[in-house]
């Protein structure tokens, strides 16, 4: 009896341990491995500066035609795609980056570009009437005047009032002795001995010095008292009153200035000089990296009468201002020592 109870409970023990679930070892958690990624800090690259053209030049536009300069400039700039600066001042130490073509109208300043040009090859240097013993390089150009200010013009214009004008009858308004002189030259050149055919028998050229003292009409029936019909009024003599003056008067002006509202029905033409034509003419050559020209100030015919200064006349005026600037027509003035 008792070994049947034994044998129940150790069947009851072995059925109850089959029922019962050992617990399961906790699950241990692998962290998953994580890439570490180093990042090599890069410095910028700074791009290029886009090319620039600069202008150096005075405040006050000097007698080589700079007045439409900055102007003409930044319009080549703009068509060429490029930067545009104008400043008055050059410092060498200090170039604006990308720079490409530099025109400088300062004496000082083209005294210290042409100092440094070698050591820039990169870049065209343009110098306005540059100092004496300048000379030109692979990217130095040149653009020169007259050796004598006012000389050339002063002929021309002497030139030009003779092949507008009937019986050579032509005068100047004079406050310089070597104005005076070349305008007679340039009257003579094509005249010769500027006899007049007719009545009133005056010598011509006529030459009335321009004292400040003399109001403006005076000076202007000082050449209707000698029969003149083209003046030649020089830009530093040219005041708006006596420009009128002279206009009042009948006679016909040249001068090397622009038209004023009472004389602009008289006006034959105006000699005025451009450095920015100049400019132009060579601008392609500036472009390709391409210097050392040597180039005359350009010197215009314009605000023109068609009346007095016809196609043909124009066309003889326009020859002798070329071999003028190319140096074949000597103006027979000698350069101040």
């Amino acid at each position: 009896m008792i070994r049947r109870f034994m044998v129940t409970v150790a069947a009851l023990s072995w059925l109850f341990a089959g029922c019962t679930q050992s617990p399961s070892p906790a699950a241990t958690h692998v962290p998953t491995p994580t890439a570490t990624i180093f990042v090599q800090p890069v410095t910028p690259t700074p791009s290029p500066a886009s090319p620039l053209v600069l202008l150096v030049a005075p405040e006050k536009p000097t007698g080589l035609g700079q007045s439409d300069l900055h102007s003409s400039l930044q319009e080549l700039a703009a068509t060429s795609g490029l930067r545009f600066v104008s400043q008055t001042s050059f410092s060498p130490s200090a170039l604006p980056p990308g720079l490409t073509i530099a025109v400088i109208a300062d004496p000082d300043a083209a005294r210290a570009a042409a100092a440094i040009a070698d050591t820039h090859p990169q870049i065209q240097f343009v110098l306005l009437d540059p100092p004496a013993g300048t000379e030109p390089a692979d990217n130095v150009s040149l653009i020169v005047s007259e050796t004598q200010p006012g000389t050339t013009r002063a002929f021309l214009a002497g030139y030009v009032a003779s092949v507008i004008t009937y019986d050579w009858r032509v005068g100047m308004l004079a406050s310089r002795q070597d104005e005076a002189t070349a305008f007679t030259n340039g009257a003579t050149y094509f005249c010769g001995l500027c006899r007049p055919v007719h009545p009133p028998y005056y010598t011509y050229p006529t030459i009335v010095t321009a004292s400040q003292n003399t109001p403006a009409a005076g000076l202007a029936a000082g050449l209707a008292a000698q029969g003149v019909q083209t003046a030649f009024v020089p830009d530093d003599v040219a005041t708006p009153d006596i420009l009128t003056a002279v206009a009042q008067a009948g006679i016909h002006i040249i001068s090397t200035t622009d038209p004023v509202p009472g004389a602009s029905g008289q006006w034959a033409a105006s000699l005025i000089y451009s450095a920015a034509d100049s400019i132009k003419a060579i601008w392609p050559d500036l472009e390709a990296g391409k210097g050392g020209s040597v180039t005359p100030v350009s010197l215009s015919i314009s605000d023109v009468g068609s009346e007095w200064l016809t196609p043909g006349r124009m066309r003889l005026a326009e020859a002798a201002r070329d071999d003028l600037l190319n140096g074949f027509i000597d103006v027979g003035v000698p350069a101040n020592p």
